[in-house]
């Protein structure tokens, strides 16, 4: 690792910088050289102190942490995941040069002012102190699909892209996965990722370096003003609610940082939209937050074709690649194909990048096979249809009695239908309510009335 230089002092500066001391694993080191680099800060003059220092297992560290003045935590709760929680309220009162916070990703407690620790760290660097932190960077949210292949389960605490792409400065903390295992072994420390194989933590390393390379091609182009750096890419990735769209939105957001171009989200609102269940409701708000952290621009847009609506958004927003997740949708039987079929007949000239739902398929196929074979009748829209038709037949009797056509009627018990359509979920209330009309117009308004009989049988 090269040697740090010690921020500036600058009185009158009025936002802090940020450090982030980064690893693709718990163990390689990132606490002791944030520490080293606070130490050098602090010969140069810097006032420097601790807000939270969490790696108390390596002894050298610790001795190392021990140099420095420590801000006084808040007791963390029984349930908790730490043993103390970061003040904030201590530390801006404080307002050091320099301090030193780690675990940048770390959630806090229900009763913190903000979620996450990274937003204590915010509001830091906005009160005009420098921050040094650490990080692992298989953290960061757009590569948890990624993560969770490698390691087969998924990453509770994350932050957004944004705060290590936008970070002063990183300083990647690299070692072999072999001397790694040796470490921890050698310290009997039972980290998150000493229970990896060498090839996962070979994985995560390429990872990492990747991810940190991604960070530095950034700068290093927008250091080139004069450089036309977006090439007119512009990255679209359609919304729902489905389970594997977090995965897509995700894929999406990696694709426009590769392609360092615009990046939106759109969700097309159908008439349909209004009946999704809650789960659905709340995973489409989850998807739509997700997208917004990543960078996203969300955009809406209504109408009941789906393909035209993305292929005209497409058009006059300029999108030159759209990302869709994989469709196991039957085929409709008449008509229309599907949407990557009529995405391609209506918009040729975009590049369509169909992600697979890799592993979801059961979980999308039931949601399928519910949704398609076994439409749902509530008790509510049955007592929706009954009230209708009754008002209907209501209506209907006043028109006899003052002595209308029975084209007159037959025309209400025809709204009535309509009307059960639009204010029921089930397709089978409107079937129902069709039967139920010629029913009861036969044995309301026929002779002979009040019975089912008929005098002709049309």
């Amino acid at each position: 690792m090269d040697r740090m230089t010690p921020p500036r002092q600058t009185p009158e500066k009025k936002q802090g910088t940020l450090t982030i001391f980064a690893s693709y694993c718990s163990g390689a080191g990132k606490s002791f050289a944030m520490l080293q680099a606070a130490k050098a800060a602090q010969a140069a003059g810097t006032d420097v102190v601790i807000g939270l220092y969490s790696s108390r297992r390596w002894p050298e560290t610790q001795a190392l942490a021990e140099q420095f003045e420590t801000m006084p935590c808040k007791p963390a709760p029984p349930d908790g995941q730490a043993e103390e929680e970061f003040d904030l309220d201590v530390c801006l009162k404080r307002r050091p040069q320099l301090i030193l916070v780690d675990e940048l990703s770390h959630r806090n407690t229900s009763d913190a002012r903000h979620r996450k620790r990274y937003q204590d760290v915010e509001e830091l660097l906005r009160a005009g102190v420098d921050v040094y932190t650490t990080l692992d960077v298989q953290q960061i949210e757009s590569i948890q699909d990624t993560v969770c292949s490698i390691l087969h389960a998924s990453v509770s605490e994350r932050i957004p892209d944004r705060v290590f792409d936008r970070a002063d400065q990183v300083e990647f903390l690299d070692i072999e996965p072999e001397r790694l295992c040796q470490r921890l072994l050698q310290q009997k420390q039972d980290a998150v990722c000493s229970g990896c194989s060498l090839s996962q933590l070979s994985a995560l390393r390429e990872m990492a370096l990747r991810r940190c390379a991604d960070r530095a091609a950034l700068y290093t182009q927008a250091d080139h003003r004069g450089m036309e750096y977006r090439a007119h890419e512009h990255i679209l990735v359609c919304l729902s609610s489905a389970p594997s769209n977090e995965r897509i939105i995700r894929m999406a957001a990696r694709m426009a940082g590769a392609f360092r171009c615009g990046f939106t989200a759109l969700f097309v609102e159908t008439k349909t939209t209004q009946w999704l269940t809650p789960a659905d409701q709340e995973r489409l708000q989850a998807n739509i937050r997700l997208a917004q952290q990543l960078g996203a621009s969300v955009e809406t847009v209504y109408g009941d074709d789906i393909a035209y609506q993305i292929a005209e958004f497409s058009r006059l927003s300029g999108v030159t690649k759209i990302v869709l997740g994989r469709s196991g949708a039957p085929r409709p039987w008449i008509g229309k194909g599907t949407l990557t079929e009529r995405l391609i007949e209506l918009a040729p000239e975009l590049d369509i990048h169909i992600i697979p739902d890799n592993g979801l398929t059961n979980q999308i196929s039931e949601t399928r096979r519910e949704i398609f074979h076994m439409p749902v009748l509530s008790a509510l829209d049955l007592l929706k249809s009954a009230l209708i038709l009754a008002l209907t037949t209501l209506v209907g009797l006043f028109f006899y009695y003052l002595g209308l056509t029975d084209a007159n009627i037959m025309t209400l018990y025809l709204l009535g239908v309509m009307l059960v359509s639009v204010f029921t979920k089930s397709s089978i209330c409107s079937f129902m309510a069709s039967a139920a009309s010629v029913l009861t117009f036969n044995f309301f308004f026929t002779e002979p009335r009040f019975s089912l009989h008929a005098y002709d049988p049309g």
